[in-house]
């Protein structure tokens, strides 16, 4: 309240917010750091995220607009090209832009691995599907999303058995059963 334009508070705080789950909150600081810097561009690119999680496509698709327009070479642009893609179904431009950010880092991020392998299973390259999922695993061996896009992968394959034990890994680590049978379909 006593420096409602510190752009760095307005930022930590809504990393705090995010990791607490609040994502409207978040997107709030968010957008009160753009209207402060519109050349911020990690606010640009968690406000982007948000709003897709929000279903505000017009609004994601600006900030990526503006990400591009601020540094088109900057991996949160890369990325939140990649994710809009995606949500967007054009799952070989996301394979791209998530393949493109892979080789700019020195080891991959889990969450790009996991992007990709999800975009991979979209459009059927298993095997490729299959290497990013146990990529990911190696650094999250206890992500249940993991176990579920498994067995998504195992299904694909029609490899029941395989299917099976990925889906009773995913209910071990805290996915209900539903919910992981939701995801695969």
């Amino acid at each position: 309240a006593m420096t409602p334009k510190a752009v760095t508070l307005l930022k930590n705080r809504a990393s705090l917010y995010l990791e607490l789950d609040s994502l409207s909150r978040a997107y709030m600081d968010y957008e009160k750091v753009i209207l402060l810097d519109g050349e911020d561009i990690e606010a640009r690119y968690y406000h982007g995220l948000i709003a897709l999680r929000k279903a505000q496509i017009d609004v994601a698709k600006a900030d990526v607009n503006d990400l591009e327009r601020i540094n088109k070479y900057s991996p949160y642009t890369i990325e939140a090209q990649g994710v809009l893609q995606k949500t967007l179904g054009n799952y070989d431009e996301a394979i791209e832009r998530f393949t493109s950010l892979i080789k700019m880092q020195s080891k991959p991020a889990y969450q790009t691995l996991v992007n990709r392998a999800e975009c991979y299973l979209e459009v059927k390259r298993l095997s490729d599907a299959e290497n990013d999922i146990k990529k990911a695993l190696l650094m999250e061996p206890a992500e249940p999303y993991l176990y579920v896009l498994r067995a998504r992968l195992n299904k694909l394959r029609f490899n029941e058995r395989d299917k099976e034990r990925d889906l009773q890994l995913a209910e071990k680590y805290g996915i209900s059963r539903k919910m992981a049978l939701i995801f695969i379909k």
